[in-house]
């Protein structure tokens, strides 16, 4: 996150918008944006970025700030100033005039490869009538059709076996590699997703390019970190150590991305993702392009989402204990519906969301609290993890309590919830998060699976830093114990 803002242009993005008329803020009887003092906030800033490890504790930094200028504040990282906002009103406010076009961020590092290798992207990257083109093709069968019970139909005999194989391969009942255990799960599960109801005859002829790819989508987030703190083309024009470790891994990933989509091509069916796409008349190029970033983008949101839960869960004995009792005898549909599932996803997005800061850039001025006019083009961050452990919105903000998620059966209000737009998973409005059914269907499917054979338990405490996304500050270790052991 720290590279999004310190690279960023703003008068590049002012640029874009320059088409649009706006209110004049000069005109507007309107307050200033608290900010930090300039002297003492350029000499904070260096200080927080030292301890902080070069922005791994950002959010802890925003966090601080949002506690001491309340909901709203303008702040400078690097030579970009953007607002800063932790209100849930005011944040569905953002998205509700985000234009028809909606803007969002991308790390420099993946937007400079694509430019100097002439690579084209997938929906993550598109913008402007070809993202709306394309969104409105794959809103239907991603969103509004979509059928989980077909893919928990043919992810069941996968996943289980995989959970099977991880405990066979463990320490003793230690899970080794988690992570990009868990990267492969989510990789597989896309393939599912785009293969159809044929994919459980072919999962032995995929396997062994989605055990390789976990590791290179790993690689790709990590190098991606590395470079997050310097200039990327000064580091691609120099040909930097960190810019090569991050072009080979991109095209690792690219190539076995490819060989993978020629591979799932011969084992199709009519009610796969690559099927469908190829009825709505899409060139085959741009095909490939959706269906490459679809796979590569299904390793970190969920396996990260995933991995969370397991430790929350293997923290919490009498929650996993409930996991197990209520689950034992429930079909699929009935585990990923429950309340009690939706919840342990909930809050656990909720205490470590995917994505901490959602920025956006709007094509008109906009007028928040009632006093302040942010103006066209300006950079506006959306704090979801202060907003998300906020005691106004969420009593006990820092406990996992998933029975808050769950409602009253007379008022039918959630038990334990303010207000639920204080926490964004998949961000809002036309450019929300377009595989979170999916992503869904997976966590909830993956929690039950595991946590239905195996009782869990952590072998370390952990934190969450911040690596473009939340990740434990140290690997996530857990044993698993067979529950057929434990009588």
């Amino acid at each position: 996150m720290v590279q999004h803002l310190r690279r960023l242009r703003p008068k590049q993005c002012c640029q874009f918008f320059k088409h649009y008329s706006s209110e004049s803020v000069a005109n507007a009887e309107t307050k200033s944006i608290p900010s930090p003092k300039q002297w003492s906030a350029a000499l904070h800033r260096l200080s927080v970025m030292q301890q902080s490890r070069f922005g791994k504790q950002l959010h802890k930094y925003v966090d601080k700030l949002h506690d001491k200028y309340g909901p709203i504040f303008r702040e400078s990282l690097g030579p970009v100033t953007a607002v800063f906002i932790s209100d849930p009103h005011e944040m569905r406010r953002v998205f509700a005039h985000e234009g028809r076009y909606p803007i969002h961020v991308l790390p420099e590092a993946w937007l400079h490869y694509n430019k100097i290798h002439k690579t084209e992207r997938g929906l993550y990257f598109m913008n402007g009538e070809e993202w709306m083109l394309y969104r409105k093709l794959l809103n239907p069968l991603l969103l509004k059709n979509y059928d989980g019970q077909h893919i928990l139909d043919n992810c069941e005999l996968m996943v289980n076996r995989l959970i099977d194989e991880w405990y066979a391969l463990s320490d003793d009942g230690e899970i080794l590699n988690l992570e990009q255990k868990l990267y492969e799960l989510s990789i597989l599960f896309m393939v599912a997703v785009i293969v159809g109801s044929s994919f459980p005859k072919h999962v032995r002829e995929v396997r062994p390019w989605t055990g390789i790819l976990a590791k290179s989508v790993r690689d790709i987030y990590k190098e991606s970190v590395a470079l997050s703190q310097i200039s990327v083309e000064f580091a691609a024009k120099w040909r930097l150590p960190a810019w090569r470790r991050f072009s080979t891994v991109v095209g690792t990933s690219f190539e076995i991305s490819n060989e993978l989509i020629k591979t799932m091509d011969k084992m199709v069916s009519s009610d796969g993702l690559l099927y469908q796409l190829r009825q709505c008349n899409i060139p085959q190029e741009k095909i490939n392009t959706i269906i490459l970033d679809f796979i590569l983008a299904a390793g970190d949101t969920t396996a990260t989402t995933t991995q969370w839960a397991m430790y929350l869960l293997s923290t919490h004995d009498d929650i996993q204990t409930k996991v197990k009792e209520e689950f034992e005898n429930s079909n699929l549909r009935e585990t990923c519906e429950s309340d009690l599932m939706r919840g342990i996803v909930r809050e656990t997005m909720r205490l470590y969301p995917v994505a901490p800061f959602i920025a956006r850039f709007l094509p008109q001025d906009l007028k928040v609290f009632d006093s302040y006019i942010i103006p066209a083009g300006e950079m506006i961050i959306l704090s979801v993890y202060s907003s998300g452990r906020n005691g106004l919105y969420f009593p006990d903000p820092d406990e996992f309590i998933p029975s808050r998620w769950e409602r009253d059966e007379q008022t039918g209000s959630l038990k334990g919830v303010v207000d639920p737009f204080a926490t964004l998973p998949y961000a809002m409005g036309a450019r929300s998060c377009i595989g979170r059914k999916i992503a869904q269907t997976q966590i909830c499917f993956s929690l039950a699976t595991i946590f239905k054979q195996y009782e869990v338990l952590p072998m370390a405490l952990v934190d969450m830093i911040l690596h473009l996304i939340p990740v434990p500050d140290k690997p996530i270790q857990l044993h698993f114990e067979p529950r057929s052991n434990l009588g």
